[in-house]
C-alpha cells in the first residue's frame, strides 16, 4: 500500500512522526509513536514530544514549528546552563509505522532557535526553517 494510500485509509493509518535533531556530529532520533521503531534502517526512541501545526507562509514567524518536549529530554537538558556551542538542526518526517515500503513525508527541516522552559515540567524548541537563514 502506497503512503498516501495508507494516508486516506481510516482502518491502516497506524502514524509515526519522526523528529531527528543533530549538533554537529551528534544526531538524535525520536518518535511520537507509542514504542521505539526502526525505520529506514534509524532507530528512533519514542518519547513523550508533540509540535505545534505547520502552516506555510512567506511570513518568518508564522513558520515557525514548536516542538514540546519533557524538561529531562536530551535536547532540552543542553539548553538549561547555557546556549550549545553549535547551531542544532531539526527534521520532522511523518510515516506509517506499518509500511512495508518505509515511505515518508517530511514535514519540516530547520534549526533550533531557541529553547524555552514553561515551569519544571517542559521545554519548548522553537525552530525556524532552513529558509530563513538567508533573511
Amino acid at each position: 500500500m502506497t503512503f498516501s494510500a495508507l494516508e486516506q485509509s481510516v482502518e491502516s493509518g497506524n502514524v509515526a512522526e519522526f523528529y531527528t535533531f543533530t549538533f554537529g556530529a551528534t544526531v538524535t532520533r525520536y518518535t511520537s509513536y507509542n514504542r521505539d521503531i526502526t525505520f529506514g534502517g534509524l532507530t528512533y526512541t519514542a518519547t513523550q514530544i508533540s509540535r505545534s501545526k505547520l502552516q506555510a507562509s512567506s511570513e518568518a514567524a508564522v513558520n515557525e514549528l514548536e516542538i514540546t518536549v519533557t524538561i529531562d529530554n536530551e535536547i532540552a537538558k543542553q539548553f538549561i546552563a547555557s546556549v550549545p556551542g553549535q547551531i542544532g538542526t531539526v527534521r520532522v518526517t511523518r510515516a506509517h509505522a506499518d509500511d512495508p515500503a518505509e515511505e515518508t513525508a517530511p514535514l519540516f527541516d530547520g534549526f533550533i532557535a531557541q529553547v524555552k522552559f514553561d515551569g519544571d515540567l517542559q521545554a519548548i524548541i522553537i525552530c525556524k526553517p532552513k529558509t530563513s537563514i538567508f533573511k
